[in-house]
């Protein structure tokens, strides 16, 4: 991540290591970084960058030409990006069944999109003596699910639910 950071201000030197920052939170992995003019503003920049140009990003965000299946990555890639990370938690709570949901994380893993984080919680010491409190018994440590690209998360956390609900989008609405 920090060559991506190193990299990402030298493509925009006239940025201080703050605007840096807060651009590179936004717009790493933007498919059109070359056109991106990030001199008048982080407002401006989601405006023209991203609202603007919203039709040519939708085609960027499609992953399957299922329209079921699309819908169904759209709602797991939400649910990651707001922060519910927790491997099973996601798509159980979207209502997908765990081998529908399988796939689909196989597939988010193989091109790219997501990535694993191994858990460093340590599991449950128990003894005969003791045993584990019953609030704990069905708790089960599991990796989180990351977002590989911050325009990706971006995404799903501010414009794509506001496509699908047909919501007037300007820079004002967006966060």
């Amino acid at each position: 991540m920090i060559t991506d950071l190193q990299n990402f201000y030298k493509k925009f030197p006239y940025l201080d290591i703050q605007e840096c920052i807060e651009y590179y939170s936004i717009f790493e992995g933007y498919p059109f970084l070359d056109q991106l003019d990030l001199s008048h503003g982080l407002n401006d920049a989601i405006e023209k960058g991203i609202i603007f140009k919203i039709g040519e990003l939708k085609e960027y965000f499609q992953y399957s030409s299922n329209e079921q299946d699309q819908e169904l990555l759209e709602k797991i890639l939400t649910r990651i990006s707001r922060g519910d990370r927790k491997n099973y938690a996601i798509y159980s709570k979207e209502g997908i069944s765990q081998f529908k949901g399988r796939e689909l994380f196989g597939y988010l893993f193989n091109v790219g999109l997501i990535y694993k984080e191994k858990s460093r919680e340590k599991p449950i010491k128990t003894t005969k003596k003791q045993p584990i409190k019953k609030s704990l018994r069905r708790y089960k440590i599991q990796d989180k699910i990351h977002i590989s690209s911050n325009f990706t998360r971006f995404w799903f956390t501010f414009i794509s639910h506001k496509i699908k609900d047909n919501i007037d989008i300007n820079s004002s609405s967006i966060m």
